[in-house]
């Protein structure tokens, strides 16, 4: 009877039958996860869903930022058009959603950004 790392076998073809089982059975869990493909695991279900919303995060904070660059040069050419309107009035008017779309584009983009790379799932 011989002991390796706590394990104890008859013979010795009997732990090389054990070591090639262990190998097949890794090589087929990284060969699963490595094609990305969902088998039912909690792990790879959760990770693909934690991809999708951080994904849903970065895309709904670019959004934001877009929405709130158009917003500002609207804000400012529209004044620069019309001799009745200021810029001042126009930007008084603007000033909350401007603020409310850039404080929420950034806080979405950079929480995007930072659990997509530091998620550990």
């Amino acid at each position: 009877m011989k002991l390796v790392d706590g394990l104890s076998f008859e013979s010795n073809s009997e732990f090389k039958i054990k070591i090639a089982d262990s190998e097949h059975i890794n090589l087929q869990h990284r060969e699963v996860v490595s094609r990305g493909s969902t088998v039912g695991t909690d792990v790879i279900m959760a990770r693909d869903r934690s991809s999708f919303v951080n994904g849903l995060a970065i895309g709904f904070g670019v959004g934001f930022l877009a929405t709130f660059t158009v917003l500002w040069i609207s804000v400012f050419f529209t004044s620069q058009l019309s001799p009745g309107v200021s810029y001042a009035q126009m930007i008084s008017v603007f000033i909350y959603p401007l603020f409310f779309l850039l404080g929420t584009g950034t806080v979405l983009l950079t929480t995007g950004i930072v659990r997509e790379y530091v998620s550990p799932i």
